[in-house]
């Protein structure tokens, strides 16, 4: 019993968890215009930017795109959030 519930991890491991996840993590570079996050439609009220305040920018989360209202000083910003399976 003990080496098929060993089997049964082994083969579960292999499956990696990031690649079911609707979690994003990625820099986005901090340009003029409009920016294009991703391609997928995201979850409202999960998009967060580290250390800049929601009052900076202006978010499109149905086409997934942002717009700066005063830009940061940064060059790039670290961004988090979850998109829906397909876009709206």
């Amino acid at each position: 019993m003990l080496f098929i519930l060993c089997l049964v991890q082994l083969s579960m491991a292999q499956i990696s968890p990031s690649g079911l996840s609707n979690l994003r993590t990625k820099y986005l570079r901090v340009t003029n215009g409009i920016i294009k996050i991703d391609s997928l439609s995201l979850v409202p009220g999960t998009f967060h930017i580290l250390n800049v305040l929601p009052s900076q920018y202006n978010l499109d989360e149905v086409n997934a795109t942002l717009l700066w209202i005063n830009k940061p000083v940064l060059d790039s910003v670290r961004i988090i959030y979850r998109v829906f399976p397909y876009k709206l």
